[in-house]
């Protein structure tokens, strides 16, 4: 299975609210109380018009989406949300996989940010290679610092087979 990007267009907005409302849900409530459609389409619409995202693909089956900020020294990954029919299948893995072996080489950090409720993220995060370097009332932030050696330089399991 081969894990690839490429940017969304209009035509993935659908898909990717979709995603982005099973993805952060259960989470969402549990943090903030009940969901409001009305405000959560806010939120993604406003996002999705600033950002630039990229639709993750398996084999060419689109299975999530991410956008990230790639600044001069820091890579800020703003958000990533990967389909729960494709969770626990490398995705997020070989994302992170990508992201490290592009931009670790250049001395850029790889941050992002994880609301304290979201547990799973964080178990996801802090085990391949991520550390806490601040947080507030709601979230944590990470920086991953070259220390998991299960990432760094070696080939995605998805490009191998």
């Amino acid at each position: 299975m081969k894990f690839t990007k490429r940017a969304t267009s209009e035509d993935d907005y659908g898909y990717a609210k979709g995603i982005h409302d099973l993805a952060y849900r259960d989470w969402t409530v549990a943090q903030f109380g009940p969901w409001d459609e009305k405000v959560q389409g806010k939120f993604f619409d406003d996002s999705w018009n600033y950002h630039n995202y990229e639709l993750l693909l398996l084999d060419g089956v689109p299975c999530g989406y991410c956008a990230v900020d790639y600044n001069e020294h820091v890579i800020r990954v703003l958000e990533l949300a990967v389909d729960p029919d494709f969770q626990g299948q490398g995705v997020g893995t070989s994302f992170f996989h990508d992201l490290i072996n592009r931009y670790h080489s250049e001395s850029r950090s790889i941050r992002l940010n994880a609301f304290k409720v979201n547990t799973a993220a964080i178990d996801f995060y802090l085990g391949r290679g991520f550390v806490v370097i601040a947080e507030n009332d709601l979230q944590l932030q990470f920086e991953w610092q070259g220390e998991d050696k299960n990432l760094a330089n070696k080939v995605s399991y998805f490009n191998e087979h």
